[in-house]
């Protein structure tokens, strides 16, 4: 039910992302996942279940005759709109893209929960190191960042939404925290954010999650040859204490995590002019 009498007056307008634009009645509809209103999660609200969105055209195009151009709007891109029927916010219309840096590889930011807007940086790789070295639940060094910074890039390519591609695994965002039995990672996450009302599958939520966990000390395994990770002076050391004491993975993989690390130091820290 409308609240006023004319059907414009309940308008509301709404940023979302194209994830299939197949449409199966050829209308040019696209499907999208709105930000606010759909979680990013696919285990909340699978792509199956987004509604499909019709498209305005432009008025150069000769739709009313059937033989005009379907919209060119492809998948992953950023479009804004209205929902006709207002507040029920079932029925959306795309009126247009939102230009965004685009890639030809998969990347950081396939997408962006709106609770993340309230972590500074352009990118999730910008926006981790700088909430690492944030005074939030104790601060770590440059170098203890990038160390972290570096694993995680490793293990979910920086995407909060990742889910393990090992068959049975089910280990689940930046830091594929795992879910087995006796493990219970992923479980844990889903708890300290439910109870402190943050979204778990937002890189805002994991963030808040990894440091308090950080700060617990809280490793499945301990090394003391390594020593803290508080007490790491070097990338190399901090990405081996993270590696070996946190996300404790298959052998293998020291010297990638390592140079990752030391890529994000050069583009975070000595890249910067003092």
């Amino acid at each position: 039910m409308y609240s006023n009498s004319f059907y414009g007056d309940d308008v509301r307008w709404f940023i979302g992302r194209v994830v299939d634009n197949n449409d199966p009645l050829r209308l040019g509809r696209l499907r999208v996942r709105i930000y606010g209103i759909h979680s990013g999660s696919t285990e909340h609200i699978p792509e199956y279940a987004l509604p499909w969105a019709q498209v305005v055209i432009p008025v150069t195009e000769e739709g009313s005759t059937g033989y005009g151009n379907n919209p060119a709007i492809l998948p992953s891109a950023q479009v804004f709109g209205i929902f006709l029927d207002g507040k029920d916010s079932q029925l959306p219309l795309v009126i247009g893209s939102i230009p965004k840096i685009e890639s030809d590889k998969a990347d950081d930011d396939q997408y962006t929960n709106p609770t993340d807007d309230q972590l500074p940086g352009q990118s999730n790789a910008e926006k981790i190191f700088l909430y690492l070295i944030s005074d939030d639940q104790h601060a770590y060094t440059p170098e203890q960042a990038c160390g972290i910074l570096g694993n995680l890039k490793h293990e979910s390519n920086l995407n909060p939404l990742q889910v393990s591609d090992v068959p049975g695994e089910d280990s689940y965002g930046i830091a594929q925290w795992n879910p087995a039995p006796g493990v219970l990672r992923k479980q844990e996450l889903i708890q300290y954010c439910t109870t402190n009302a943050y979204d778990y599958t937002s890189l805002f939520g994991q963030l808040k999650w990894l440091k308090a966990d950080l700060d617990k000390n809280n490793f499945r395994r301990v090394d003391e040859k390594l020593g803290d990770l508080k007490d790491a002076r070097t990338v190399e050391i901090a990405s081996k204490i993270f590696e070996f004491k946190y996300e404790v993975p298959q052998p293998g993989s020291t010297d990638i995590r390592i140079e990752n690390s030391l890529k994000y130091y050069e583009a975070f820290v000595t890249g910067i002019p003092s």
